[in-house]
């Protein structure tokens, strides 16, 4: 599904060399979504790939970089003919046969440790209760380490078995 339109180059900063293009509205429709779409197509005939993003105003824009640019022959101002469609996000590469029997080797690795750490997992359970009478034993020597606009915003909620434990305070 090749999308063509022609469209203005122009700049996103003030001497930044940061160049952009609004797609009209009629082609930028043509995308399967109003989101970020990976894009790939020509410029004045030069190839590129790249990702096009709404502009949040019915349309997408997308960069032009000075690759682009120079091998469109296009400047900012200038009118370029653009043919695009959408691009997978995809990353398509083959793994040296080195890498690959190390990773086997990681695999096998891993599979151990995972049992080793299940394992572990299994024994620490049994150490659980431990945290919780930690937790529960408040006393009133007990500090509040929010800072004073914390506690002002979102006063100290206790449970009402362990409010005995505190000195009075002003209720919320």
């Amino acid at each position: 599904m090749a999308i063509q339109f022609k469209a203005k180059l122009w700049a996103g900063m003030e001497g930044k060399n940061w160049t952009f293009v609004t797609m009209p509205q009629n082609a930028s429709e043509k995308l399967p979504k109003r989101a970020r779409i990976a894009i790939k197509g020509t410029i004045n005939g030069f190839a590129f790939k790249t990702s096009a993003f709404p502009d949040g105003e019915g349309s997408h824009q997308f960069m032009v970089n000075g690759t682009m640019r120079a091998g469109a022959k296009a400047a900012i101002g200038d009118t370029a003919t653009f043919i695009i469609q959408p691009a997978s996000d995809t990353v398509e590469f083959e793994i040296p046969s080195d890498l690959s029997a190390a990773l086997k080797k990681a695999t096998k690795a891993s599979a151990q440790m995972g049992e080793n750490h299940a394992e572990s997992q299994s024994r620490m359970g049994s150490m659980d209760h431990l945290g919780e009478e930690r937790r529960d034993a408040h006393s009133p020597d007990d500090k509040d380490h929010r800072t004073p606009h914390q506690r002002r915003q979102a006063p100290l909620r206790l449970k009402p078995e362990r409010r005995d434990h505190f000195p009075a305070a002003a209720s919320p």
